[in-house]
């Protein structure tokens, strides 16, 4: 279409028919364009390619391999830190299975009003992940108070969540406001995060104070010194020698 003077360079524009972006990336035309390249490229030939499809489908392309290792890593990040501050797989899985619901009502919420992903709202797996995961420890450890001086998970449960709904209610309300200051932003995308990050912190909220302490009264009770006294101790530890270095560092 376009010739440089010096007949070393030339543009060529292909304008395909009417398609939304997914039908872009479904057909794989940008692959395409690609080994079509490829095949005629030799030496002291080089091809470039630009434009807006190939920009969003590298895009596509981007955010799929972002999504496939950010939500394992963060998934992995909550399993260690739910670990240690509980010392049990109870502590660990029921948390975790709480936070994970509410992340997927938020991808399931996106789709419903049909949101797209993009680089922004990229993050909003691990966020929901990484924030959520404290509210079903505060449950949890409350409950394993509880559950040592009753001989009923049932009751331990409910006393758990009497301790604890004004608490998480709190956080959670807090946590909605500082997401919902996003919504003011002139970026779309940043007004859709912290949209979708406000209902994911009021869907953790409430799966914390309905789903974890029905989980954790369905469970029976562990007996005094069992499964997770040797993890204590090694928390114990672990939290001696974080002070020993803090007061060495002083």
């Amino acid at each position: 279409t376009i010739v440089a003077r010096d007949g070393r360079a030339a543009a060529i524009n292909v304008a395909f028919k009417p398609m939304s972006d997914d039908d872009f990336v479904e057909l794989a035309l940008d692959e395409k364009i690609a080994a079509i390249l490829a095949a005629a490229s030799r030496e002291g030939v080089e091809f470039h390619v630009t434009g807006r499809p190939h920009v969003r489908s590298r895009a596509h392309h981007l955010l799929i391999h972002d999504m496939l290792n950010l939500i394992p890593i963060a998934v992995l990040v909550a399993v260690i830190a739910l670990w240690l501050m509980t010392g049990s797989v109870r502590g660990t899985l029921v948390p975790l299975a709480a936070n994970l619901t509410a992340t997927f009502w938020v991808y399931g919420a996106m789709a419903l009003v049909g949101s797209d992903l993009n680089l922004i709202t990229l993050v909003l797996g691990p966020v929901m992940i990484t924030v959520g995961g404290v509210y079903g420890v505060h449950v949890f450890a409350r409950y394993e108070v509880a559950a040592a001086e009753s001989a009923d998970a049932r009751t331990a449960a409910l006393e758990s969540l009497h301790h604890t709904s004004a608490p998480v209610l709190i956080a959670g309300l807090t946590t909605m406001i500082g997401f919902a200051a996003l919504l003011i932003n002139e970026i779309p995308a940043t007004s859709e995060l912290g949209a979708f990050c406000v209902f994911g912190v009021a869907s953790i909220t409430v799966i914390t104070l309905t789903g974890v302490p029905a989980a954790l009264s369905l469970l029976p009770l562990r007996e005094a010194g069992g499964s997770g006294r040797a993890l204590y101790s090694a928390q114990t530890r672990f939290a001696r020698a974080v002070r020993a270095s803090m007061e060495a560092a002083l």
